[in-house]
């Protein structure tokens, strides 16, 4: 039985998206952001996740991130996301562990997970966190964009517990860990109310990820026209990158939303960003916070983004596209 009253647990547990046995790189960076945000506070980390089997590789996985119980609900039910049946699984570990916190991540999986466990835990959920941190007394500051993005809003949850926060990818940098988790295997967990049948995601978010080398290029409004994304793909190519975009270019119908950075689109943090034509909304700032390295190009120095880059380079984009090419052509 569940009540929404302070408890004195500090524990966090966190909710481990996976499919086809590979888990979530949004869930691994919460792995690290509960650890870190645990500290020596002597607060435990567990970890919850729901596959149509507990196959031997994903136990694997799971066993060796730095977690200290890991509970999987496995069965048919879980073969294909269904938000109804994954809340179900959630709210059972919950109620099991008592955790004072609960990070999930704000995939569109999580987005629709959170709040309908929320509701049988009778709390709250602070949705697209894009930092975390734990006060003195216990509670759990969520950090969010709010009025559209122009502020950041600080929330907390007094009185209700868990405290459930959902966390963009790319706000925390996943630090791969030996672990030796102890595994617990569950059976399935009916929701009380099953869902109407309707067509659901059978695989993870399939959203562009930043590669290896740590690269994102990504381009704005500067563009003229579509045809010449081709020149800033080959700019990505040359350096071995992902290639995003600001909202502008996903509203003309040039790139999907997959590939949008910012408040309404997703959080990237690369060793290095190379932006062009991007003036730097507020938005957009939200989407690379993580980023450790901006080289930013565009013909209007007093661009926000331009007075926040490492690198700003005043001039034309496709000029500046062209000599990075000719340079990683000749050095290669």
């Amino acid at each position: 039985m569940t009540n929404n009253t302070v408890r004195n647990s500090a524990d966090i547990l966190v909710f481990l998206q996976q499919a086809n046995g590979r888990i979530h790189p949004n869930s691994l960076e919460l792995v690290t952001a509960a650890n870190t945000l645990a500290g020596g506070s002597g607060a435990r980390v567990f970890g919850v996740a729901a596959a149509e089997t507990a196959s031997a590789g994903l136990l694997e996985s799971l066993r060796r991130l730095a977690l200290c119980e890991v509970d999987v609900y496995a069965g048919e039910q879980y073969k294909n996301f269904i938000a109804e049946s994954f809340s179900a699984a959630l709210v059972d570990c919950a109620q099991r562990r008592r955790p004072g916190t609960l990070l999930v991540g704000a995939t569109p999986e999580g987005r629709a997970v959170a709040p309908i466990a929320a509701v049988p835990l009778k709390t709250g959920v602070t949705a697209d966190c894009t930092a975390l941190a734990i006060d003195e007394g216990g509670l759990l500051l969520q950090t969010r964009p709010a009025y559209g993005g122009d502020i950041m809003a600080t929330i907390v949850t007094p009185a209700a517990r868990p405290q459930i926060a959902t966390v963009r990818q790319g706000i925390f940098t996943h630090k791969p860990s030996c672990g030796n988790a102890l595994i617990h295997i569950h059976e399935p967990v009916l929701p009380k109310v099953f869902p109407l049948p309707r067509v659901v995601n059978k695989q993870m978010e399939d959203a562009a990820d930043a590669p290896e080398s740590g690269i994102v290029v990504a381009v704005g409004g500067g563009l003229r026209k579509k045809e010449d994304l081709e020149l800033f793909f080959a700019v990505n190519r040359a350096l071995g990158g992902e290639l995003f975009c600001s909202r502008s270019l996903v509203e003309r119908g040039w790139l999907p939303h997959v590939r949008q950075i910012g408040l309404s689109g997703r959080s990237v943090a690369p060793r290095l960003l190379v932006a062009f034509g991007i003036s730097g909304s507020v938005q957009f700032f939200a989407g690379i916070q993580g980023a450790r390295r901006v080289f930013a190009v565009n013909t209007d120095e007093s661009a926000p983004l331009m007075r926040a880059a490492d690198c700003p380079i005043v001039g034309d984009m496709y000029a500046v596209a062209d000599e990075i090419i000719a340079q990683t052509t000749r050095s290669g």
